[in-house]
């Protein structure tokens, strides 16, 4: 299994909170929808980039389509 240094653990942990305190706010004060949709989404790019460093691989469905029928 992959994993990520403590920093980049650190960083991945601090742009989560970053999320989930945006996401709360904007639910209790919306005010510009399209901005808080940008910095939501920033946010979440901000996740999937430090992600991609611990992914795992997985088959292709179509390949193994038969044997599963």
């Amino acid at each position: 299994m992959k994993t990520l240094s403590s920093e980049k653990e650190n960083l991945l942990k601090s742009h989560i909170c970053d999320l989930y305190e945006r996401v709360n706010y904007y639910n209790v004060n919306p005010t510009d929808p399209l901005k808080e949709n940008d910095q939501i989404e920033d946010s979440i790019k901000n996740i999937i980039e430090i992600e991609k460093e611990i992914a795992v691989t997985l088959p292709k469905r179509s390949e193994n389509w038969k044997e599963f029928q």
